[in-house]
C-alpha cells in the first residue's frame, strides 16, 4: 500500500485556523478542535506552536469528534420543532432572535 500525504494541505488548514482565531482578537487559554482535524497531530502541534497556547482534540474532554456535528444538528432540529430560537444577534448578526423556520 502506498499512501501519499499532501503536507501543504495540512499546513494550509493550520494557517487558516490560525488566522481565524487571531482575527477573533480573544485571548484563549486553550482551544479544542473537533471534526477530522481533531485527530491530526500535525495540525494540533503546529497550531499550538503558532498560537502559543494549548490546542487539544475535543476527544480529550471525553466528547466524541465522530458525533458532535450530528448532535448539534439534532439539537437545532429539536429547537426548530419547538419553535425556539436557533440564531441570535450576538452570534450570527441577525436583527432579532430567529427560529429554524417552517417544518413540512
Amino acid at each position: 500500500v502506498t499512501i501519499f500525504v499532501n503536507i501543504n494541505l495540512y499546513f494550509f488548514t493550520t494557517i487558516s485556523i490560525f488566522q481565524a482565531i487571531t482575527n477573533l482578537d480573544k485571548n484563549c487559554k486553550s482551544i479544542y478542535l473537533m471534526g477530522g482535524g481533531s485527530r491530526n497531530f500535525f495540525i494540533l502541534e503546529n497550531l499550538s506552536n503558532l498560537l502559543n497556547t494549548k490546542v487539544l482534540s475535543i476527544n480529550s474532554l471525553k466528547l466524541s469528534d465522530k458525533y458532535i456535528e450530528s448532535q448539534a444538528f439534532a439539537y437545532l432540529g429539536v429547537r426548530s420543532l419547538k419553535n425556539l430560537s436557533i440564531s441570535y444577534p450576538k452570534t450570527t448578526g441577525v436583527r432579532k432572535a430567529m427560529t429554524g423556520g417552517e417544518v413540512f
